[in-house]
């Protein structure tokens, strides 16, 4: 969450979505169109207000539409203002989650950040997780597949779901295995914790599934193959 001045940015296009930034009802964005293009950008379907009315007013009504989420936009800004104490307060919370995240994991476990907005990308924070050195190898050989990665997402995320009531993103990049935090103002230091732990928990049972023995033995196939 990075404050944002549009007329001293002098974009001619900005957008973001409000439902995370703003915790609206799924899917709701912003659009900033400088007034040089109003008349180069029409909603879709394009219809009757074609040109005829005010650049924001041809967005309004798109006939079946669900606009719930476009009605909770004042109450979401007194929200934020009023309960919140406004973008700054969330933001310095959320800065002082991330920290939380960085000095628990420790700085070698980190995806570091090295733009000048740093702090305020340590919002989302990136934890390299430890594996052992034969788990390591698989994973560096299996994420090279698709369908694993496909499979192995849906079997941890999918326990995470249902057992333990929570989701933590997840990948594989540059060579090693990754979760991603995410600070917002609705979860608490401790609960990222918690989080890191059972997804160590759902891939000590992806290692003792039938998944990760039909996905070992292909894996170990295809090195033993390239050596040969």
């Amino acid at each position: 969450m990075i404050p944002i001045d549009i007329q001293a940015i002098g974009c001619d296009f900005y957008t973001s979505n409000l439902h995370k930034w703003l915790y609206l009802p799924r899917g709701c964005a912003i659009l900033y169109v400088t007034p040089k293009f109003h008349d180069a950008i029409m909603p879709f379907p394009i219809s009757h207000s074609y040109k005829d009315q005010e650049f924001y007013k041809r967005f309004l009504f798109t006939a079946s539409n669900n606009y719930s989420s476009f009605y909770c936009i004042p109450e979401a800004l007194k929200f934020v203002n009023e309960d919140c104490g406004g973008f700054d307060k969330i933001r310095s919370y959320c800065r002082k989650q991330g920290n939380g995240i960085i000095a628990h994991f420790g700085t070698d476990h980190l995806v570091s950040v090295t733009e000048p907005s740093a702090d305020d990308l340590n919002f989302m924070v990136t934890v390299k997780v430890d594996l052992p050195k034969d788990k390591q190898e698989f994973f560096a050989r299996s994420f090279k597949n698709k369908q694993f990665e496909n499979e192995v997402r849906d079997f941890v995320l999918s326990d995470l779901l249902r057992k333990s009531r929570t989701f933590v993103q997840f990948g594989w990049h540059n060579n090693f295995l990754f979760v991603r935090f995410s600070c917002q103002i609705y979860t608490d230091l401790q609960e990222y914790f918690w989080g890191y732990d059972q997804f160590l928990k759902e891939l000590d049972r992806f290692y003792a599934s039938d998944l990760f023995q039909k996905w070992n033995n292909r894996s170990a196939c295809t090195s033993r193959c390239c050596k040969l």
